[in-house]
């Protein structure tokens, strides 16, 4: 077993790899749910957005529209954010064990 002298040291790169991977995360996600919206007129497909929320164990990751109608499309028609979300699931995890294999750096 290791030794751990510097905890905190280790909890702020810790934190750090979480930021990185939830920016990849997001903004990776955010193209491949823009590339799977139903389009129309590409007013939904434009108004999707993401957010990063919180930080370390407690981040929380964003993706939806301001628009009226956007609930309607994913929720009665097809769903377009939440598949995207479902189908990537193993991007997602391969992103997170990228950037968390470099605390051991």
């Amino acid at each position: 077993m290791k030794k751990v002298n510097n905890i905190k040291k280790i909890m702020n790169k810790y934190k750090g790899l979480i930021t990185d991977a939830s920016s990849e995360i997001s903004i990776t996600e955010l193209a491949n749910i823009q590339a799977n919206t139903p389009v129309k007129t590409g007013n939904l497909r434009r108004s999707i957005s993401t957010e990063i929320e919180g930080e370390g164990s407690e981040t929380k990751i964003v993706w939806g529209s301001n628009l009226i109608y956007a609930p309607k499309i994913e929720f009665e028609n097809t769903s377009y954010l939440r598949q995207t979300l479902r189908d990537n699931k193993n991007e997602i995890i391969e992103i997170l064990r990228k950037h968390l294999k470099k605390i051991e750096e």
